[in-house]
């Protein structure tokens, strides 16, 4: 799969005017790997209309497979992320490592949007692994809470005191060691 992908990401790079094939085999290599993220990268590289009718439909059930609803939003996911969702709504325990990029991230954020959305959530720890990716996260949860309308969701990135309430639902983004 590393191969392929190394393949597809370098055929992407040649002009398509020389080779005018080329645009539907990476479509179709990228959505049988399940990287349907991959395919909105550039439009004009994989923009191939000429699919045979069941490599097309082949390529639409695989990514109504990987489709997922985050509360407001409709996602499409990579294999992976789609496996990590599955386990996430399993409510399982789950220790997740993965390479930078993979989108571990984007998919727990969405989880805890769906969530957030369904009245589900109540507390959750975000826990990042330095102090330069909090803010990150916070802006991150903060733009989907405003897209969402949901305002009564409450975000610490800071830790409170041991005698304070803790407002529902609240996501405390957090590091190992302020946890």
């Amino acid at each position: 799969q590393r191969v392929a992908y190394r393949i597809a990401a370098s055929a992407a790079d040649i002009k398509g005017d020389e080779h005018p094939g080329l645009a539907g085999v990476l479509r179709v290599v990228l959505s049988r790997m399940g990287n349907f993220p991959a395919l909105r990268t550039s439009q004009s590289t994989f923009e191939f209309r000429s699919l045979p009718t069941l490599v097309a439909l082949a390529e639409e059930h695989r990514r109504q497979g990987n489709t997922i609803s985050a509360g407001d939003a409709h996602l499409v996911l990579t294999d992976f992320q789609r496996q990590l969702w599955d386990v996430l709504l399993s409510r399982s325990n789950v220790l997740v490592s993965a390479p930078t990029s993979a989108g571990k991230s984007f998919v727990l954020q969405n989880y805890l949007r769906r969530l957030t959305s369904a009245g589900r959530l109540t507390i959750a720890c975000y826990v990042v692994p330095s102090r330069a990716l909090i803010a990150q996260v916070t802006d991150a949860i903060a733009e989907w809470r405003q897209v969402a309308g949901a305002n009564e969701l409450n975000i610490f990135n800071l830790p409170l005191p041991s005698t304070s309430n803790i407002p529902s639902p609240s996501i405390f983004v957090v590091t190992q060691e302020r946890l």
